[in-house]
């Protein structure tokens, strides 16, 4: 029996099978749970994968035939029931979230006419470690970064190791275009341990502030 998650030529065939069924659906029935519900899983491989993408597991997120996302003044987005999911999956959710924050923010600007201009908003992504593992979100926080200053918002990327943000694909665009960085105590920025400091030193933060990491 193959492995949970590996997909063979014949559950291929099965998906796209579900798929024809799915697409002949009326449009405001077509959902992941429809396309769970149709599936004929003949070794009960496919849909307790798929299942993690159903209202299910992760509620409305990615899974429903109505666009019931909307933005005001405060949002918090709960990742704890996505954040187990591999990198590729997670920082495809991340994406669309993006998207339909932005497009959001756009019609609240244009419903709140002449002073809609005047808001700034601030989206803050917690543990970026896991999200930094996704090559296409890497490029839409790229984007996001170098855009943010046209649309009036601001980014704010949070993990608990400074090694993360070394190892982040476009570490010199994130340096060049975030003007502010905050550190907490690391007990490990002492000068025996070289490649800490040198991870401070390639985020660019002076010595003497790497001095006071210790201590904080």
């Amino acid at each position: 029996m193959p492995a949970l998650g590996t997909v063979s030529p014949g559950h291929h065939l099965t998906l796209q099978a579900t798929m024809e069924k799915v697409a002949e659906m009326h449009p405001m029935r077509r959902s992941l749970l429809a396309f769970y519900d149709q599936i004929s899983d003949q070794d009960g491989m496919l849909r307790p994968i798929i299942r993690k993408y159903t209202r299910h597991e992760l509620g409305n997120i990615i899974d429903s035939n109505v666009d019931t996302f909307d933005v005001c003044r405060w949002n918090v987005l709960d990742i704890r029931d996505i954040i187990g999911l591999q990198p590729h999956f997670l920082g495809a959710i991340y994406r669309a979230i993006i998207h339909k924050c932005f497009s959001q923010v756009e019609r609240l600007k244009k419903r709140m006419g002449a002073s809609g201009s005047d808001l700034h908003w601030w989206y803050s992504f917690d543990e970026a470690h896991r999200l930094f593992e996704d090559d296409l979100f890497c490029a839409a926080i790229r984007d996001v970064l170098k855009e943010g200053r046209k649309f009036n918002y601001s980014v704010g990327l949070t993990s608990n190791s400074v090694s993360d943000f070394v190892k982040f694909k476009y570490r010199t665009d994130l340096i060049e275009q975030a003007r502010t960085f905050m550190f907490y105590g690391d007990p490990n920025a002492i000068a025996t341990n070289e490649t800490t400091l040198a991870d401070y030193r390639n985020m660019d933060v002076p010595d003497r502030g790497v001095a006071l990491l210790p201590r904080m």
